[in-house]
């Protein structure tokens, strides 16, 4: 219908392209359907129904995997001037993610994988068949998206380029590390929810805006090896280091989903969540909001979607994290709660140190990744006066306080609180950051300046 309305609105110039569109089109439309009859025996009206064997899980994650680096590798050859390139790709992987997760589980990315295998959610044949399908899928996307654009698909830190090696496999790190986590900690628990894939999506947009620039934002070994053999024409081999941290993080990220829920990782013993478990959530949400705020900020004014990575940073690590300690990541919203009655003053103070903490430790983070100082504060010589930046300040912190207070503080539970919280740094950020710089959070403020 596009294609055919289109046509018309140009027929002055010529008319007849949307004959072939239309032909391939429906040809697509056959291959979807055939495919969701093999994915989903029974679905399919007439067919007979059983149980998701192997080889159908097997060709749901490649299929999800050649979207995702598909989309990835256009994004990229678009060039720099790709505003949207983070939220084309974290779309095109939470769809896929919402698509095929009742198949084969939607990983898509060999470092999940390994992520829910050690913590028990999948046996380990089943994840090496997993992983194998993954990187062949990986390099079979990178190898089309080059022969769609004709040239190399570019991949790893860019020669003579503003950052060393050590940088770009430091954001590869803390950045696979915190999408496995949501990962385990959103579609590994035994409390099923609808957020599930807005959560993992959204991840590639906090993380891809904010990291992409300094190591092309992979955060995923099959995403690395089928890049690099995309570009196997003007050097290989940049995706092996990137896959051992990215193997480190996913490691990681399943101890710590371990320690924070106890009893969801296979073998473990159950419990409360302690004290300790509270703080060292507050700590991580903490760290990954201000280190993504930090090298957003770093980026400098060209970079149109620091809002939105931003907004999908806090989102993320609220769904992921709200079940141990309430996600606050923030001392004016620890003490809206504690004025609320929601939470004592003693694991409220608690809360505020270790905000505060893990603000100047992902801002000092920020800037030795970055090689420089984070700005912060009114500009000198700007167009804004210091009570002007107080102003904007108080507004849409109270705005902030007044949406946790009413989405994810009330006794009526809801799916879309994280959406709600995150999504009020996308609309103050964007509307008063160019005022104040937007922080919004005391953490964020002491951390920054």
């Amino acid at each position: 219908a596009v294609a055919i309305g289109l046509d018309c609105g140009s027929f002055t110039t010529g008319w007849g392209w949307c004959l072939p569109y239309i032909v391939v089109q429906c040809i697509a439309a056959v291959g979807a359907t055939y495919t969701f009859g093999y994915l989903r025996p029974g679905e399919v009206e007439g067919s007979e129904g059983g149980a998701v064997d192997t080889p159908r899980k097997a060709v749901a994650e490649a299929l999800g995997t050649f979207f995702l680096v598909l989309t990835i590798g256009l994004n990229v050859l678009e060039g720099p001037m790709n505003a949207a390139a983070g939220l084309s790709i974290a779309a095109a992987l939470m769809v896929m993610v919402y698509a095929l997760a009742p198949v084969s589980g939607a990983h898509f990315n060999p470092a999940v994988t390994c992520s829910v295998v050690l913590a028990g959610k999948l046996d380990w044949a089943l994840g090496a068949v997993y992983i194998v399908v993954q990187c062949i899928a990986g390099i079979l996307a990178a190898l089309c998206g080059a022969l769609l654009y004709g040239g190399a698909l570019p991949f790893g830190p860019l020669e003579g380029g503003a950052f060393a090696w050590w940088q770009c496999l430091a954001v590869e790190l803390l950045y696979t590390f915190m999408l496995c986590l949501v990962v385990l900690c959103t579609a590994c628990v035994k409390e099923p929810n609808q957020y599930f894939g807005l959560a993992i999506g959204f991840v590639i947009m906090a993380g891809g805006n904010a990291a992409g620039w300094v190591s092309g934002g992979a955060f995923n070994p099959a995403v690395a090896i089928g890049l690099d053999c995309g570009s196997f024409t003007t050097g290989w081999g940049w995706c092996l280091p990137y896959i051992v941290v990215q193997c480190i993080a996913a490691v990681g990220a399943t101890y710590t989903f371990g320690y924070l829920r106890p009893g969801e990782v296979e073998g473990s013993e159950g419990g409360a969540v302690d004290t300790p478990r509270k703080a060292v959530a507050e700590a991580l949400g903490t760290f990954f909001l201000v280190l993504t705020i930090g090298l957003n900020v770093l980026e400098g004014p060209m970079n149109a979607a620091a809002g939105l990575s931003i907004a999908a940073a806090l989102m993320v690590m609220v769904y992921a994290l709200a079940p141990v300690s309430g996600a606050h990541f923030n001392p004016a919203v620890t003490c809206s709660v504690v004025l609320a009655g929601k939470l004592d003053w003693a694991l409220g103070a608690v809360y505020i140190v270790v905000q505060c903490i893990a603000g100047i430790l992902a801002a000092l983070c920020g800037a030795l990744l970055y090689g420089g100082a984070l700005p912060f504060g009114p500009l000198e010589g700007g167009a804004f006066a210091w009570w002007q930046c107080l102003a904007v300040e108080l507004l849409y912190t109270f705005m902030l306080c007044l949406v946790v207070l009413c989405t994810a503080c009330v006794k009526e539970p809801n799916q879309y609180f994280g959406l709600a919280i995150g999504f009020v740094i996308m609309a103050g950020g964007n509307a008063a950051g160019w005022v104040s710089g937007g922080a919004f959070n005391p953490a964020v403020a002491i951390g920054l300046d």
